[in-house]
């Protein structure tokens, strides 16, 4: 009796007889490629992941896989050589005077998101003081519903007045 050798439909690796058609890398390739199946697993995890017991024991597995790593001689000159290869090229575009300008402006972006950017600079300034938070943030709210209240008087101001000179130049 002679067995033929299965191949998979997408790559040379061989499979076995009750397979059906794929590897199990291909297999799962084509059932990961779907943005729904994406979103339950990913769903799946959040919802997993949420449970603080569950995220402490998947960072305790996390660190010692680390330290286990760490013991063996071939990882280390590997990520020795990983940071001599992509590490040497992006340490300098992070020194810059203009990327760290950069990063300060996208990190505040984020930060203080919450705050106005024609605010920030007094945000700062409040934090100096040794404000909480809280107290910054409903101060800087307070200042710009305050501004937001004067622009609009004055807006209703300078329309009155042209209001009243085209009234004026109408006769």
């Amino acid at each position: 009796m002679t067995t033929s050798v299965r191949t998979c439909l997408d790559c040379p690796a061989t499979i076995s007889a009750v397979s059906k058609g794929r590897c199990r890398r291909c297999a799962n390739a084509i059932v990961n490629r779907s943005p729904e199946r994406r979103a339950k697993a990913s769903a799946s995890m959040k919802r997993r992941l949420a449970d603080p017991m569950v995220r402490a024991e998947q960072t305790r597995l996390s660190v010692a896989g680390v330290k286990r790593a760490a013991q063996d001689p071939a990882w280390i000159e590997k990520k020795r050589a990983d940071g001599r290869k992509y590490g040497a090229p992006n340490i300098d575009k992070t020194r810059s005077a203009e990327s760290r300008a950069k990063a300060g402006a996208s990190i505040s972006a984020v930060k203080l998101a919450h705050v106005p950017p024609s605010l920030r600079d007094e945000y700062r300034a409040l934090r100096a003081k040794g404000l909480s938070a809280a107290e910054r943030a409903a101060a800087v709210v307070d200042r710009s519903n305050r501004l937001a209240k004067e622009a609009i008087e004055r807006r209703a101001r300078e329309q009155a007045s042209a209001a009243e000179r085209q009234k004026a130049q109408a006769y």
